[in-house]
């Protein structure tokens, strides 16, 4: 297959100052049919993006690390997704919420709250806090995408686990597919900074973010939350991307994971368990069917499935290096959309 004309895409955009650098794979469940690494972690140190960089995943960590702890809790009996949170959290005021509205994005919270300008860090200051939104909740509950919802699920995690979930999902989703560079805090973990890339400058004229978590909120949180927190190189997103592919991951049974696809809820946005669909919002472009299903990150990452043609897409930057503003949907569907007509053509 011919991926000249991604690669262009894709350099360009690094020579044009659209990204400081990426790296990408497309992949079936068992073959790799693209992988390229170029630019730069950062602009003043100027290291390349090699095959060992480590990214800021963003909101991946939703799909990457919560999204499988709770099927696994479910799988094994522990929780049920038509029960209500609060069976879970008894804090958690809500007698409605269940534990699908999380995952679907379906609850009616709002999309934030800023917990670290209040610094609230404590569990039960943050439940108490998303409490005083239930309160003001009135109606029929929509579709809003809302970082409380994977907030509340890392605690229903915890919870019914009985342990830290930094520790579950290293132990019961991390290690089980060999995904040895997926963690959160990477510097406590011996990794330098030189080997992960830069987001977003601190202040005008101070130092970059490297290696501490983007997101203001997990940041707060200590680094690990069930919204934000995560880092990885790009070798463990494919192993995840190909597990899902095969519908073979030891943290789902296969009926569990083909349903994240098929239970769906629809308004402005389509939402699965976790996953959107490239529907109503056609964030990747036009090619990819409606049916095709993803996430995508904050700092400027993105993981992607195509259910005809049956592969996927990763896409790691850093583009907030450049600045938050720095917005790349355009890119991203001009990338995707070149990305199907190579795997449809087959050439």
């Amino acid at each position: 297959m011919q991926f000249d004309r991604v690669e262009r895409i894709l350099e360009e955009a690094v020579e044009n100052g659209r990204l400081p650098g990426f790296a990408v794979a497309v992949v079936s469940s068992d073959q790799i049919y693209f992988e390229k690494y170029s630019g730069i972690l950062h602009q003043n140190s100027l290291e390349s993006v090699t095959d060992d960089s480590l990214f800021d995943l963003a909101s991946l960590t939703k799909v990457v690390a919560t999204l499988p702890a709770i099927l696994k809790l479910v799988g094994e009996g522990q929780v049920v997704l038509t029960d209500l949170v609060k069976d879970y959290l008894p804090d958690f005021e809500s007698e409605e919420i269940t534990v699908k509205d999380l995952l679907q994005h379906r609850s009616g919270l709002p999309a934030h709250i800023p917990f670290h300008e209040e610094k609230i860090t404590a569990r039960h200051q943050v439940i108490e806090k998303i409490n005083e939104q239930v309160d003001q909740m009135e109606g029929e509950r929509k579709v809003i995408y809302s970082d409380l919802n994977f907030i509340l699920l890392k605690f229903l995690a915890e919870e019914v686990s009985g342990e830290d979930f930094e520790a579950y999902v290293s132990r019961e989703i991390f290690q089980t597919l060999q995904m040895h560079t997926a963690m959160f805090n990477p510097l406590e973990k011996g990794f330098a900074e030189g080997e992960i890339a830069a987001t977003e400058q601190k202040l005008e004229g101070s130092s970059f973010i490297r290696g501490e978590v983007h997101d203001e909120n997990a940041r707060s949180f200590e680094g690990v939350s069930g919204h934000a927190g995560l880092f990885s190189r790009l070798s463990d997103l494919i192993v995840y991307a190909q597990a899902w592919l095969r519908r073979e991951a030891a943290f789902s049974s296969e009926e569990l994971l083909q349903q994240t696809m098929t239970d769906v809820v629809h308004g402005k946005q389509t939402r699965g368990l976790g996953w959107q669909f490239n529907r109503g919002i056609e964030i990747m472009g036009r090619n990819f069917s409606a049916e095709s299903f993803g996430h995508t990150g904050f700092t400027g990452t993105s993981i992607w499935f195509d259910e005809s043609l049956r592969f996927a897409v990763v896409l790691l930057t850093n583009r907030v290096h450049f600045g938050r503003s720095n917005d790349i949907s355009g890119l991203r569907k001009e990338l995707h959309d070149e990305i199907y007509s190579v795997m449809g053509s087959g050439e």
